[in-house]
């Protein structure tokens, strides 16, 4: 489950924060919060793509068997500057989330278009999602080393939930 660190940090979040409250909520992840008033993302990229198999043929050309679909990633770009000791625990309690190695349920925060067919309604309910990469560059550094900006790409994967 997620580590105490996390669950720390979650419990001062909702303490001290009513992101939850009205469309100011962008995405839920498993509890953390995207956010306004916690922590936004610059943007989202999402990736589908659909297995085929290549069988070859004899005298013909090769030919594509539809194998199914793949799994839905979303990659997060996300900027973190750091103007309180609270700002620094965002991305340790990400990692800490990620190596709990569980599926965490993601949950839309307002109503809106993806892709420009579906829409998805605020507080819908996006299935499983696993927390596959975390990638932190540190930059404005302070003389003792500390960063003060640091910019973070963060990979999360459907978690494939069996149908029925």
């Amino acid at each position: 489950m997620i580590s105490e660190f996390a669950d720390n940090f979650m419990r001062g979040l909702k303490a001290s924060s009513n992101a939850y409250q009205g469309p100011s909520v962008m995405m839920d992840l498993g509890g953390l919060r995207f956010g306004i008033s916690t922590q936004e993302y610059e943007e989202i990229r999402t990736s589908m793509s659909w297995r085929w198999a290549e069988k070859q043929r004899y005298l013909r050309t090769s030919a594509l068997q539809f194998q199914g679909i793949n799994t839905v990633t979303k990659t997060l770009s996300i900027t973190v500057i750091a103007e309180t000791s609270h700002d620094l625990e965002f991305l340790p309690v990400v990692q800490a989330m990620g190596d709990d190695g569980v599926p965490y349920r993601l949950v839309a925060g307002a109503a809106r278009p993806v892709g420009g067919v579906t829409t998805i309604s605020g507080g819908s309910d996006l299935g499983l999602w696993c927390i596959t990469d975390l990638d932190i560059t540190e930059s404005e550094m302070m003389r003792d080393g500390t960063a003060m900006l640091y910019k973070a790409s963060l990979t999360i994967k459907s978690y494939g939930e069996d149908r029925a």
